[in-house]
């Protein structure tokens, strides 16, 4: 059994995040008073290329890095419930979506 993955943002962190139609933003405050609070800010339609492009930097070891082998699971798992039970289509949907930040096979 894997060990639990924690959360990437903490709750506080999760609580300067703001998003919109357009972009998603996060806000760090400022390391010195006399500076502006920092802001990182995602628009939406980048979004799927950075998380493709994260994805892909993160080092094989990372247990939260999508792999082939994830979308292989997936697709097994998919093909062993009944065709058309929603657990089925949930989870096929659920590795099309992965496989979209994958490089394409080579």
């Amino acid at each position: 059994m894997s060990e639990k993955i924690e959360p990437v943002l903490s709750r506080e962190e999760w609580a300067r995040v703001a998003k919109d139609d357009i972009r998603v933003t996060l806000a760090f405050p400022a390391e010195t008073p006399d500076l502006p609070d920092e802001r990182i800010m995602i628009t939406s339609e980048w979004a799927p290329d950075l998380i493709a492009l994260a994805n892909h930097g993160l080092p094989e070891s990372d247990p939260r890095k999508i792999t082939r082998e994830w979308i292989d699971l997936l697709n097994r798992a998919a093909s062993n419930e009944n065709k058309g039970d929603m657990d089925a289509v949930a989870l096929k949907s659920l590795a099309d979506a992965l496989e979209s930040y994958l490089p394409p096979w080579s």
